[in-house]
């Protein structure tokens, strides 16, 4: 059996990164003590030591060209399949990992990189069993964004996250510097995100000697409601890849209502009638099955400034989608507007109030 320490800690790196991931970060106890409470190993693994966190690129191809496509409306499902490969890969490195610890003499737990959520929680809150963000931010992985999310120098913040928590006492990587932090509050982000979840006031947090800050956060199901297509234009000249255009009101009781009543079950609907490819499933929709067709703030953030305001632009240039015989395509706004206006009520009822 390996020691304890950097032996075990260097083979478990070398296993994450040989098996897909481009990052990979050690915390423990220690590194982790008196923050949130998400990264509470014990709530995963009681007599926890240390978590393995890790970070999987959406695609190490032509990653910039999907998601080119996808900001301009000309191809949902190529990114799509990318995302949702990488979540899987990220999941599939956490069973493996917690699979060798196991045989070699350690506890040790898998997280899942999304799609779980603690049941001692109310379900619209979607809290994680653990913060794979926050162990990302403290174990050398990327830094904390505007948006709340990881950013990486190498894939901006279109990576996918995962941890093993394990009873083996690893040693810990270093949180990266916060003058490496490319993020310049450009709130291109918060300008992505069509579900008010983005708050413009800053949340700072301080562990230790570092400090984080990202933009405060709104009800968690703003981001839902916008992320899993059940609503995706609010005004303008452009939406997300949704067909859909419920309001998004203000208040926060009005939004869940609309959500969970209306927005939601036509939208299993439409999914009925026009099929759906790919996707995922998540245990909170009808089917279970559900699609990305946001992200968008994920995607429009780059480590080139440059880049960040080029991928914005295609994205305010890109159109508004609507269905036509379970086709989706990109028109300008004023004709989107049109084929509503001009839709009869028994197919209206698909896509808003």
């Amino acid at each position: 059996m390996p020691n304890q320490d950097t032996d075990l800690t260097e083979i478990i790196k070398g296993m994450a990164l040989t098996l897909g991931a481009s990052h990979v970060g050690i915390t423990t106890r220690k590194t982790l003590e008196d923050w949130h409470f998400t990264t509470e190993l014990d709530y995963i693994l009681d007599g926890a030591n240390s978590a393995v966190t890790f970070a999987v690129p959406f695609d190490e191809g032509d990653m910039e060209g999907s998601i080119d496509k996808f900001l301009a409306k000309e191809d949902h499902k190529e990114l799509e399949k990318k995302k949702v490969r990488a979540t899987t890969l990220a999941n599939g490195i956490a069973l493996e990992i917690s699979g060798l610890l196991n045989q070699i003499g350690y506890e040790a737990e898998p997280v899942h990189a999304n799609f779980v959520y603690r049941k001692d929680s109310p379900s619209e809150y979607r809290v994680p069993p653990l913060s794979h963000k926050f162990l990302a931010v403290r174990g050398d992985i990327g830094h904390m964004g505007y948006s709340g999310m990881i950013i990486t120098k190498e894939y901006g913040s279109s990576v996918a996250l995962a941890s093993v928590v394990t009873g083996a006492k690893l040693k810990p990587t270093r949180s990266l510097p916060e003058e490496e932090n490319y993020c310049d509050k450009c709130k291109l982000c918060f300008a992505a995100c069509l579900g008010d979840y983005m708050i413009d006031e800053e949340d700072v947090e301080k562990i230790g000697d570092d400090t984080y800050v990202a933009a405060k956060k709104a009800h968690p199901l703003r981001c839902s409601y916008v992320c899993t297509g059940s609503t995706g234009y609010k005004e303008g000249k452009w939406s997300t890849w949704s067909p859909a255009r419920f309001p998004i009101p203000e208040d926060d009781s009005e939004l869940i209502k609309i959500f969970q009543e209306k927005a939601k079950p036509v939208q299993f609907e439409r999914n009925s009638i026009n099929g759906i490819e790919g996707g995922f499933y998540h245990p909170f929709y009808p089917g279970y099955r559900i699609e990305y067709t946001c992200s968008l703030c994920q995607l429009v953030c780059h480590p080139q400034k440059e880049i960040r305001i080029a991928r914005y632009k295609k994205l305010a240039n890109s159109g508004v989608i609507v269905e036509k015989n379970g086709e989706r395509i990109p028109v300008t706004a004023e004709e989107a507007q049109k084929i509503f206006e001009e839709m009869p009520a028994s197919k209206k009822r698909l896509y808003t109030d």
